[in-house]
Formats: structure tokens, sequence, C-alpha cells
């Protein structure tokens, strides 16, 4: 007798809605498969072993907040030694939480064998009885398209997501976060979500997509250690508002000796999009309000310095946008000088050198940022925040001490 098949059918009156779930607020849902995109070399690993860490600690904010989870970081390019887990201490992981793959051990009749990598579908079973077994509540694949069997090919819409269905139905089902990164292509012209490498499939798959990026108007310039975490898109909420991050270097102090590594420490916010990190085409619009902004500055400061608060709600009652006249202000040269407690901006001043404020960390501008955004809560600042001390006393027969007195960055 031959198996007889029928739809599955739910009405709607008896489904109950639910608002949706993030590991970490707004940006990462559970449930759910997340893209991080961004250029190779930015800090997307940094990024996310950042926010594994405060996860497995019980501080990312979010729905995970206040119960430290397990995470698997899958990683298909970096060293778990020399790149990975110093990363993780750095970030102050709780190490017994923070797993990582070795590889796919596969049980023969000459013994256990292991096989390197990871495979998209292929393995997702293992990663099912993974999540399973540790109750697990986020995994990385780092990054996906290095996993994808070559029998699949990336650039089309039908094999990918043949790939990442049975991903998105894991997540559901172990109510995990998964989150994908990926590169991007070399389509200057194309939008935010039609830059990332391969198939749109990989966009559309995704429920949400971030773009971690180096901000284009970082004072140093592509030297400089600025970075800019921007919402593409989020079908199951609101986008959220862009993070600044700084790129840090650390140095582990280890019974090896020294390891150098690197962290990402939040900034405070911004308000710089996804398309102003790709560096898309300026609008004749844009050109527009960008001339407006330039004129507006030079009559405010005309006279003089003027305080920034001041500025900005001048700005905002001219109908400028805030962002606009800070890339005004770049372009301008102006100064941003501060007397007593109060930051403010002023024309370069021919009698003086023309050199902008540097923070402690050498940052130009740093403290004015810091100024600007002193509301920010530490709950909610830097995906790295911890005390040596404190976090790293478990392992300190292994790790004594951390230091970041240290010169340059991985």
């Amino acid at each position: 007798m031959s198996a007889s098949k029928h739809l599955s059918t739910v009405a709607a009156a008896e489904v109950t809605p639910t608002t949706a779930r993030f590991a970490w607020e707004g940006r990462i849902p559970l449930g759910n498969v997340t893209v991080v995109a961004g250029p190779p070399g930015q800090g997307k690993t940094q990024l996310l072993i950042g926010a594994c860490a405060r996860a497995t600690r019980g501080k990312l904010d979010g729905d995970l907040a206040g119960a430290p989870a397990d995470v698997l970081f899958v990683s298909a390019e970096d060293s778990l030694e020399h790149t990975l887990t110093p990363r993780a201490i750095a970030a102050g992981a709780d190490l017994t939480r923070m797993h990582f793959l070795r590889g796919v051990n596969t049980s023969t009749y000459q013994g256990d064998e292991e096989r390197p990598g990871f495979l998209v579908p292929d393995d997702l079973p293992l990663l099912d009885q993974w999540l399973h077994e540790h109750t697990g509540r986020i995994v990385v694949l780092d990054p996906i398209v290095a996993m994808i069997p070559v029998s699949l090919n990336t650039h089309r819409d039908q094999h990918v997501r043949r790939a990442l269905a049975p991903l998105a139905h894991i997540a559901n089902e172990r109510r995990a976060a998964v989150v994908v990164v990926m590169h991007l292509n070399k389509n200057a012209e194309a939008d935010a979500l039609s830059r990332l490498s391969g198939s749109i499939g990989f966009g559309g798959a995704a429920r949400s997509v971030l773009l971690f990026a180096a901000d284009p108007d970082d004072p140093e310039g592509e030297q400089g250690n600025r970075r800019i975490l921007a919402h593409v898109k989020c079908n199951v909420g609101p986008r959220q508002p862009s993070i600044a991050y700084r790129i840090e270097p650390r140095t582990l102090t280890t019974a090896n000796g020294p390891v150098r590594t690197s962290i990402a420490v939040r900034d405070g916010n911004t308000a710089a999009s996804a398309n102003d990190l790709l560096g898309s085409p300026t609008s004749a619009n844009e050109a527009v309000a960008r001339k407006e902004a330039q004129d507006f500055l030079l009559t405010e400061l005309a006279s003089g310095r003027v305080a920034t608060t001041d500025l900005r709600s001048r700005a905002e009652d001219a109908g400028l946008n805030w962002r606009t006249v800070e890339r005004a202000k770049q372009q301008l040269k102006i100064r941003a000088r501060k007397q007593g407690s109060t930051w403010g901006w002023e024309l370069p001043n021919t009698d003086t050198p023309n050199t902008p404020p540097v923070g402690l960390d050498g940052v130009v501008g740093l403290e004015e940022r810091k100024a600007d955004k002193a509301d920010n809560s530490d709950s909610e600042n830097g995906l790295a925040d911890f005390n040596a001390d404190d976090e790293l006393a478990r392992i300190a027969h292994k790790f004594p001490d951390i230091s970041d007195h240290d010169e340059g960055t991985e």
C-alpha cells in the first residue's frame, strides 16, 4: 500500500501571537538565523566573540540576560589556540560555556576518525544534537560560505535556501540564535542587503541582517580602529540604532609568555546607516543637504565657539540631520574644544595650530563623543566590559593577568 500525504493546516484563530525573543536585544533573535556581514579584517569575529562572552556570563542585553548560556563558535578560518581562545579570554568569557568546534568525529570499525570543518546542511543533525545535549542558545558559523559543500552553488537562490532552511528549522526547534558570518561582494552600486556575497537568498532567509564595517568618518582614516554596527534588516522587530565600537589591543600574560589579541569595545550609538558604511554614491539631495550643513556651520560659528548641545538644537530647528552636520564638520576641519565641562565647536583658528583634541587613548575627539554619550549605561556599553581580577580569578593558574598596554591590533 503506497503512502499518502495531505496538507497540514491551522486556522489563524487557533494560533496565539507571541512577541519575538532576542539573544541580543533587538538585533539577534532567538529561534532564527541572523547574518552579520562586513569586509574582511574589520573585526566581525571580535564583535561576535564579545557578544558570546557576555552571553556565557548572562550579561548580554536581551532575553538571556541573567541566565548564563552555552554557546558554540564554529570557525572555518581562525586558530583555536592563537586567535579564538585568546579573544574569548580577553572578552571575559566563562570558558566552560564557550565551545569551539574542532571537527566532526566518525566512528568506524578501525576507530574514531576526525574530519576538520563543518558542512551545511550535511552536519546539521550533529548541530541539533549538540544544542540538545548542551542546551546551547547561540551558534556562530564563521563564515557560512566556507561551510557549504561545493555541490551547492552559493550564487543560486534555490541552493542557498536548501542549505539554510534546515538551519532555520533547528534554530526554531531549539529556540537558539544562529548567527552566520558573511563577506560582501564588490557591487558598489548595490544597497546594503544586496551587497551580501553570493545569492540574495542569504539575506532573504535571515530574519535579521547586521553590517559591521569601518567608520567612514574615523579621524584616523583607513588606519583608524573605529567600527560601526548597523542594522540592515529585521523581520521580527524594529531595526535598532547603529552602534560605534573600537577594536582595541589586549595582551594576555600566560605561562607560555605574552599573547597578543584584540577585542571590540562599545563606544556609544551613532547616526551612521548601513549605506554610509558602504560608501554608496551620494545622491543629488544628499549633496544639497551637505552643502546646507556647511553653510549652517559657517554662519553659526562665524562669531566664535558654540556649545555642541546648543549647536545640535539649532541644527534640528533648521531641519538638518545631525549626521550630515557631523560630516560637514569634518569637511570644514572644524575643531571640537572643551571649556570647563562643556564641549563646543569652533572654526579653524589661523593663529593657533589646528590640532583636534586627542583623548587618553589617542583617538581624536573620543572624549567629546564620550561626553555626548554619557547617558549610555555600563550594562549597554562594551561587549568586553570585565574586571580582569574578578573574571579571571578562576583561571589564574593559567592566565595570571591581562594587560592592555600593547601596541597595534591583530
